[in-house]
């Protein structure tokens, strides 16, 4: 191009070349001359302390009042182009000597970044190095921070050093120190080994420092720093700055630390004291802190969030933390936070979790969000315990007492003028738990997840082993549950706040609902709708496929009445099978709707097996099949079937009409049907008994009945409970009491209701008659008292069935004594507490044959009449109840009066006053006789104290039998102790009786203890046994008896026993043990057993007829003369005188023998051997005399009575028939016949040749 140009301006071109040319040629020249000048020449000048420069240096230190000192100063080359200063110790102090800043070298070095200094017209160092600089830090008493002699802020500050310092290019300090000082807090500190480096570009600085802290502050301390400027503002301004700084200590005491570094008021977590590793990262935006990185390890932490609340006190805290500030916002969150704390029950561990609260513009207006991968809730709320939230949401917070743990929350809320406005949540949750406030429901352990805000919401669980709580609609309030399954969504409208004239709505729609327990397993579906001030709005349906029976009270509303519900409790025992299904549809306040207008609630249930007690006292009813219905305020159920142990139940049904009733009354009504003997032992163990004053304890009935039972019980107040009731039966048995006669029912029907029977109808036999009863029920009077009811009773009683009857009831047998029938007949009044009775009966057609007053014949009219008064004490009375009894005849043959009590001991006292018997008897039942009488007796006991008792005369043709009284019989026996003053036998008066016997159970006997018959001539005492004997397979028993007679008047005891003028005087004793077949009242001569032993002495027997002495004639000398035409008149004539009677009868079954009978006389001696029978009234006899006047004979009927082992026949061999003159003068009869008519004759002798041989002494 320029070789096509024209000439001249190639011309020019070259010429401007050649100018360039030189001007640089004669630059460089004029820079290597200014560089060699500078050199060696104009920077080394700068070594002057004299030089401006440092001149200036120490007057502005001067202007600060403080003074400056170098040891050397050096201006050198560190490189050809870089030139640098040097100085050696320098001093900056005050003038009092306080040196506050002391540097062992400094390097400044000029560079590129040096040509700065032209534009500030100051000089810019590339470089500046600090070797062992020792710094003084300080605040003063003012607060002002001041460094190295030279505040920070305020009119003493020097803007223009820090900006110069700033600018220069590269700060490093070496092994220098800061010394810190606090003037306000009188503490200080040192950071050694101290190393700083500082780039400093523009309106960018970065920095970074090291150094070992004291070792009471912490170690292995590094602090960085990043931060710029505004451009074109100045360095110095530090509110200008905007970046980011860093801070590490390996270990701190944050307790320590906090009273050197003060965070400002602005920062919303604080930390107040701890220990451990500390890592921060601080961002400042024009000098105010706008965000806080925190990494922890630290252990014995408090922590304090914005103003002063009570500290989070930790054990233990790992983690990082971090706030930011910004224009009305703050925010923290927390990122793998571990928290250990006394305060908390469990550790807290925090993945991940945000805070962001917005201060809008106006009071009161915030806006929150938080965030959270898990939440453990309870360490949550003990977090949210120390931060700052309004005092409405931390006073709700606090009464839910939340716990568990949430995932993936996201929560955000807004508030304006205090008043939330808006919400919305999101989150899964596990193990949920919230406590009820006030009427809200609360749960435990619920699973699932939520997402909602203040217009809608869906809810889902899945939760096991929890519980709900409602409280003030159950009476418990809590359930817990194995199992809660549901799916719920809701709208609402102003939940939150309601605007003027609109109400907050809201709807839940529960699509599925499962719930699970022990008590039962339900499935619901529905709505509820609400609205503020209301209860709401429910329409639910739903199914029970299982229930616990005994637990339904539970699930019952308390809004039914609390007696309902505790009869619910105690009564409802179990079931099976028991399903149901429920709807509640209308407003709940109307609940449960007693306008069926207003609403609808019924619970239909089905249940199988249930076991239900209706009240207090009642047997329980099981087997029950039955629907049950909870129909609005109403409960009703009928029964398909049920049992009452073994007995069936039909037709049942029960209601009550007002559960919620302050009187609630349970309504039963059913027919109850099975064995008659069942249903009474029923009814003794209901309170039946007591209605019916315990008129069917001792029934006894066989056949089959039914029962139409009505029940009316109250269930708050029982004593005003009710009942009905109505007894039919068919042909059956019935005994209405021990001791009374068995009745053959063809049909009965009897009416009761709580005051008693009401109506008796009876058609039957009874001891062995016809037997008719009816009832006849008075009107009520006009005051309201129990009607009266009459009782009526028409029957015939035939005699054989009378004997029976009388061996049953009292162990009495009399068989054989009664013949033909007599009709009776009786009335019962039953009026409130009184029931009277009288029994009539003439008699006629009945005779008698038993002994006595009790004779009669059959068309004797006795005209036999029994009142009987049975009274109840009034309620509240003190009196127990009695009976009385009023026995008369028209035959004065028996009057008596009978007491009888009717309480637990059931003592009966019976007064008699006739011809044959006076006196009183004291009756006590068999459990009150064993407390009476010491011991273990279980029979009654029988007392009596009599002054007389006259028994007939025993004689043939009384007919009595003789059978043997049965086992079953005796085991009725009783207690006996009886006192008769006057004991007689027809015309035989014996004296006083006295008779103490008892039974005893186990060895199965009744024990005499002791019996005595005592009167002037004689008294007969002794004790026995009467016991029960096992002969094979055979059961018999035995009656023992030890007796003694002890004769003070021989004579006059056979007087009184019929034979009068047999005997005189005589005195002595018979002994011995005699025993019979069966009871002491079968005893009869005809099966005596035993033996007796005779001692008699000075007696006489008398001029008297044998046939009246019968057996004792035998013995009666006067008599021998005429049987055998012998005459012993000089002998005998005025009857035979004796000085002992001595020998041994024996007894086996009626026959009477004895070998030694010996009497001895003045006139002779009398030896007797031989048997005699009882039954037949027979004897067999020998009889052997010895006259008096053969002194030999005497000797030997001595010898016999003392040796009464030697038989009359051994002794007639030995001493008679071997001696001729003794044969001669001895006689010898035998007696045989009749005790009525005896036949005497002599008897034969014969030698027998083996006799023993007997010597007389």
């Amino acid at each position: 191009m320029l070789a096509q140009a024209p000439g001249r301006i190639r011309h020019l071109a070259w010429l401007l070349i050649q100018a360039s040319a030189a001007v640089v040629v004669v630059l460089a020249c004029l820079s290597a001359a200014a560089l060699i000048a500078l050199h060696f020449w104009i920077w080394p000048a700068m070594s002057d302390r004299q030089s401006a420069w440092f001149y200036q240096f120490q007057a502005q230190m001067s202007q600060r009042g403080l003074t400056v000192s170098v040891r050397d100063l050096t201006a050198d080359w560190e490189t050809w182009f870089r030139p640098r200063i040097r100085i050696s110790q320098l001093e900056i102090a005050r003038p009092s000597g306080d040196r506050v800043l002391a540097i062992g070298e400094i390097q400044a070095v000029l560079g590129p970044r040096s040509l700065a200094s032209l534009l500030h017209w100051a000089p810019v160092f590339s470089e500046i190095r600090l070797q062992d600089p020792q710094l003084v830090a300080e605040r003063d008493a003012k607060g002002e921070i001041i460094i190295a002699g030279i505040p920070l802020a305020g009119e003493r500050s020097d803007p223009e050093m820090v900006s110069w310092l700033l600018r220069q290019g590269r700060l490093r300090l070496d092994g220098g120190e800061i010394i810190w000082r606090d003037v306000v807090r009188n503490r200080s500190a040192r950071l050694r080994d101290l190393t700083f480096a500082m780039n400093n570009l523009g309106v960018n600085h970065a920095w970074a420092l090291k150094a070992t802290p004291p070792p009471t502050l912490g170690e292995g301390f590094v602090l960085q720093g990043d931060f710029r400027h505004a451009l074109g503002g100045s360095p110095a301004d530090l509110q200008d700055w905007i970046g980011e700084a860093f801070v590490q200590f390996d270990r701190v005491n944050l307790t320590e630390l906090t009273q050197f570094v003060h965070l400002p008021q602005s920062a919303p977590l604080r930390v107040n004291s701890g220990q451990g590793a500390l890592r921060a990262w601080i961002k400042l935006d024009s000098g105010i802190l706008e965000d806080l990185t925190v990494d922890l390890d630290l252990s014995d932490a408090s922590l304090q969030w914005g103003t002063p609340k009570r500290p989070m006190l930790l054990k233990r805290l790992t983690g990082r933390v971090q706030t930011r500030l910004a224009d009305r916002e703050q925010q923290v969150s927390l990122t793998n936070v571990h928290l250990e704390s006394s305060q908390l029950k469990t550790t807290a561990q925090i993945p991940s979790a945000a805070l962001t609260l917005k201060q809008k513009p106006g009071a009161g207006n915030l806006s929150a969000q938080v965030s959270a991968k898990t939440i453990d809730l309870s360490a949550a709320m003990w977090l949210l315990e120390h931060i700052p939230l309004p005092q409405d949401w931390r006073s709700s917070l606090s009464g839910l007492r939340p716990s568990g743990s949430l995932t993936d929350l996201r929560l955000a809320w807004e508030e304006e003028g205090n008043v939330a406005k808006r919400f919305s949540i999101e989150s899964g949750f596990e193990n949920l738990s919230l406590a009820p406030l006030g009427k809200r429901p609360g749960f435990s352990r619920a699973s699932g997840s939520v997402k909602a805000n203040e217009q809608s919401g869906e809810l889902m669980l899945a939760s096991r082993s929890g519980s709900l709580s409602f409280p003030g609609i159950f009476e418990s309030e809590t359930f817990n549950f194995d199992r809660l399954d549901a799916q719920l969504g809701w709208s609402a409208k102003h939940l939150l706040a309601a605007s003027d004239g609109q109400q907050a709505t809201a709807e839940v729609t529960i699509r599925r609902l499962a719930v699970t327990n022990s008590d039962l397993a339900l499935e619901a579906s529905g709505a509820y709708r609400w609205r503020s001030g209301s209860l709401g709005e429910a329409d639910w349906i739903g199914k029970v496929t299982r229930a616990e029976f005994s637990k339904i009270v539970d699930y019952v509303p308390s809004t039914v009445g609390s007696d309902t519900r505790a009869w619910l409790k105690q009564h409802l025992i179990s079931a099976k099978n028991t399903s149901a299904s429920f709807e509640l549809r209308g407003p709940l306040e109307a609940f449960p709707f007693r306008d069926a207008s207003q609403g609808k609630f019924i619970v239909n249930a089905q249940t199988e097996a249930a076991v239900i007690r209706p009240t207090a006292g009642w047997p329980l009813i099981n087997n029950i099949r039955a629907q049950v219905v909870f129909d609005r305020h109403q409960f009703r159920t009928v029964a398909k079937g049920a049992r009452i142990g073994p007995l069936a139940l039909s037709e049942i049904t029960a209601r009550i009409d007002d559960l919620e009733a302050n009187d609630p009354v349970l309504l039963i009504d059913g027919v109850i049907s099975g064995d008659l003997q069942t249903l009474i032992d029923t009814a003794n163990q209901s309170p039946v008994k007591a209605m019916l004053k315990e008129a069917t304890v001792e029934m006894r009935a066989k056949g089959q009945a039914s029962l139409g039972l009505g029940l009316r019980l109250d269930l708050s107040v029982a004593d005003r409970s009710q009942v009905t009731g109505k007894l039919t039966t068919g042909k059956s048995v019935f005994r209405y009491a021990q001791g009374l006669p068995e009745i053959s029912i063809g049909a009965a029907e009897i009416g009761f209701n709580q005051s008693g029977i009401t109506a008796f109808s009876l058609q039957g036999q009874a001891l062995g008659g016809p037997l008719r009863v009816s009832s006849k029920l008075a009107e009520r009077s006009p005051s309201g008292a129990v009607a009266p009811l009459t009782i009526s009773v028409e029957g015939q009683a035939a005699g054989p069935a009378l004997e029976r009857w009388t061996e049953e009831a009292i162990g009495l047998s009399i068989k054989n004594t009664l013949t033909g029938s007599t009709r009776y007949s009786a009335t019962m009044d039953l009026q409130d507490t009184t029931i009277r009775t009288v029994i009539r009966s003439s008699l006629e057609g009945l005779g008698s044959t038993l002994a006595g007053s009790f004779r009669k014949r059959a068309q004797d009219d006795w005209g036999l009449r029994i009142d009987v008064l049975h009274q109840e004490p009034r309620p509240g009375a003190a009196a127990a109840p009695a009976q009385v009894w009023t026995i008369s005849s028209n035959q004065q043959r028996l009057n008596a009066r009978i007491q009888r009590s009717l309480t637990a001991r059931k003592e009966a006292v019976i007064d008699i006053d006739s011809r044959q018997l006076a006196g009183q008897f004291r009756w006590t039942p068999a459990v009150a006789a064993a407390k009476a009488v010491k011991g273990t007796r279980t029979q009654p006991l029988l007392q009596a104290r009599l002054a007389r008792l006259w028994l007939d005369a025993p004689g043939a043709e009384d007919g009595t039998s003789q059978e043997e009284t049965s086992e079953a019989i005796a085991q009725e026996w009783p207690t006996v102790d009886l006192v008769v003053d006057d004991f007689r036998v027809g015309e035989r008066a014996w004296g006083r009786l006295e008779v103490q016997a008892s039974p005893v159970a186990a060895t199965r006997s009744w024990e005499i203890a002791r019996f005595s018959v005592a009167n002037p001539d004689a008294e007969l005492s002794g004790q026995g046994q009467w016991a029960m004997l096992t002969q094979g397979r055979q059961r018999r028993s035995r009656t023992s008896l030890n007796l003694e007679l002890r004769v003070t008047n021989g004579g006059a005891l056979l007087a009184r026993s019929g034979y009068p003028k047999v005997i005189r005087d005589t005195k002595g004793k018979i002994e011995g043990r005699l025993h019979w077949p069966g009871s002491p009242l079968d005893f009869s001569g005809a099966n005596l057993n035993g033996n007796l032993s005779l001692n008699l002495e000075q007696g006489q027997f008398l001029k008297a007829d044998p046939g009246l002495a019968r057996l004792v004639s035998v013995v009666n000398l006067q008599s021998l003369p005429r049987r055998i035409k012998l005459d012993f008149r000089d002998i005998f004539s005025e009857g035979f005188t004796y000085e002992r009677i001595r020998g041994d009868l024996q007894f086996l079954n009626g026959q009477a023998s004895t070998q030694n009978l010996r009497i001895i006389g003045v006139q002779a001696s009398v030896m007797l051997e031989g048997t005699a029978d009882i039954r037949r009234e027979t004897q067999d006899l020998r009889v052997l005399v010895l006259p008096e006047f053969n002194a030999g004979l005497a000797s030997l009927g001595y010898a016999a009575l003392v040796n009464p082992a030697v038989g009359l026949g051994a002794f007639v061999a030995q001493f008679i028939l071997r001696n001729p003159v003794r044969e001669l003068l001895s006689y010898e009869y035998r007696v045989t016949g009749s005790w009525e008519d005896p036949v005497v004759e002599p008897a034969r002798r014969e030698l027998r040749s083996n006799t023993p041989e007997i010597r007389a002494k």
